[in-house]
């Protein structure tokens, strides 16, 4: 039985919740954070507020000294933090971090890399992902060969990891698993 993959549709649902919880790791004031994810105020605000309502980050109770952090991984951010660097750095030397600011892409690399190897094996792994979303991420993840289709003139291809993504689906999974345990 595949882990739920639940929380990995969690974490990717939103564009900066991933690499925020990687950034913050021990600790992080909200300009360092800024600088690090190379993104604007009003999205940072928001992945915190979401990464808040998900149990990961929280606001530094002892905070009020300038050199001390404003925000905190909670235990469950703690749990999931390791495997969501080793995901961004995979993803970053292989030159697909880009692809991973997607909403489903992990989510269907995953999914396919835990034997959902036909579309409608995809769709029930990701009951939330509507028919469309699903199609674009395997779209997506076939353009820069991350997802090969076996059988591609066929009326049902069968999907399969390409060699080179094999590395990042198994951290997929790795984060899959990690959020699972850590709910």
């Amino acid at each position: 039985m595949p882990p739920t993959l639940a929380p990995l549709v969690e974490l990717s649902h939103h564009r900066w919740v991933l690499p925020l919880v990687a950034a913050i790791g021990s600790g992080q004031r909200f300009a360092v954070l800024l600088r690090q994810l190379d993104t604007n105020r009003q999205s940072l605000k928001r992945a915190l507020g979401i990464g808040e309502q998900l149990g990961l980050v929280t606001p530094n109770p002892g905070y009020g000294h300038p050199l001390r952090p404003e925000y905190l991984l909670t235990p469950r951010g703690q749990a999931i933090a390791p495997e969501a660097s080793e995901v961004l750095r995979t993803a970053t030397r292989a030159g697909w971090s880009e692809l991973l600011t997607k909403k489903w892409s992990l989510p269907v690399l995953t999914a396919v890399r835990l034997g959902a190897d036909r579309y409608s094996k995809i769709e029930e792994l990701l009951e939330t992902a509507s028919p469309r979303a699903i199609s674009r991420a395997l779209d997506e993840l076939a353009g820069p060969r991350l997802i090969r289709r076996a059988e591609p003139c066929a009326p049902r291809p069968r999907y399969l990891v390409a060699p080179a993504a094999r590395r990042l689906a198994r951290c997929g999974v790795a984060l899959a698993e990690v959020g699972a345990r850590a709910c």
